[in-house]
């Protein structure tokens, strides 16, 4: 049904190109049709180019699964039916004219076969930088509010003092916090002007949130919610930088313990300080003038003046 609305569009707005994030119908259905982008952030987008779908963690509590050569089969059935040239291999699906990968490597599970460049992680203000001088505040940054207790009452038993930014949630956060050094905010951080000089972030594993505290240098907790927050988690874990925990198993002691090491380990502060450095290059570099050219290249115009 996908492919048949897909080819129904193509056929109404006779597109020069067709633009998706996370799309993998799209891309298929525009194959040998249409040229096309395919956006990512890295998890988001696996390497088209791989020889197998290689997963970045094991798979847990759904049961045996299908051998990658079936899933194959299957949906090439479906392909051929519909007039949709077949795949070679299962990757393929993501294989279009250009690609747009919207993250830095140390994000990207797949940054050890991933053959296509990285774009960056845009910051619509800017990039923090580091400072020499930090104090202990931390800035904690939950944009669909918090959603497991625990959590403040974590903050509360660290003793440090926490900024926290929660979203709607932000009346019933202010009662779990009272009689506590943490301050509610009404308004998402200005990240290049308030991350810098504090001891460490907390958030949810979000890609521009985390990718702004490696900017600006600072230590990490990631309470997770799903699959690309955990793949980040682990990112900080291998880089050194970072402690994490599902958010919905995460206990008061838990999360206290892991924002009192994030604070007080300097080996964790001078690795992200390298990391910033490392990546200095993507620092206010927009991704979207380069994602410009891609559509326009992809689509045959040749690259913009701007």
């Amino acid at each position: 049904a996908r492919l048949r609305y897909w080819q129904q569009q193509f056929a109404e707005f006779k597109p020069d190109v067709v633009v998706g994030d996370y799309a993998p119908s799209l891309t298929m259905a525009a194959r040998g049709r249409v040229a096309s982008v395919a956006l990512g952030s890295g998890y988001s987008l696996p390497p088209p180019e791989a020889d197998v779908s290689t997963p970045f963690r094991e798979p847990f509590g759904i049961g045996p699964l299908e051998t990658e050569e079936v899933i194959l089969a299957k949906l090439n059935a479906i392909l051929v039916a519909s007039g949709t040239r077949p795949l070679a291999r299962l990757p393929q699906m993501n294989e279009a004219t250009g690609y747009a990968l919207r993250t830095i490597a140390i994000f990207d599970p797949y940054w050890e076969i991933r053959t296509q460049d990285y774009l960056g992680v845009e910051q619509p203000s800017g990039s923090p930088r580091p400072v020499p001088q930090v104090d202990n505040t931390v800035l904690a940054y939950f944009s669909v509010g918090v959603s497991n207790p625990a959590i403040i009452a974590g903050m509360k038993l660290s003793g440090l003092p926490v900024k926290l930014f929660v979203g709607k949630d932000r009346a019933e956060a202010a009662e779990q916090a009272r009689g506590s050094r943490i301050e509610i905010v009404d308004s998402p951080f200005d990240l290049p002007r308030d991350l810098p000089g504090h001891g460490l972030t907390m958030g949810q594993g979000s890609l521009g949130f985390v990718a702004a505290s490696l900017f600006a240098g600072l230590p990490q907790v990631a309470l997770y919610k799903h699959d690309e927050g955990w793949s980040i988690a682990k990112a900080l874990h291998k880089a050194q930088i970072g402690l994490s925990a599902f958010e919905q198993d995460a206990t008061a002691d838990q999360v206290a313990e892991m924002m009192l090491k994030a604070a007080n380990r300097v080996e964790m502060r001078n690795y992200a300080l390298a990391l910033s450095d490392r990546y200095a290059e993507f620092r206010d570099n927009p991704s979207l003038p380069k994602l410009v050219n891609i559509v326009r290249q992809a689509a045959g115009r040749g690259p913009s003046a701007a």
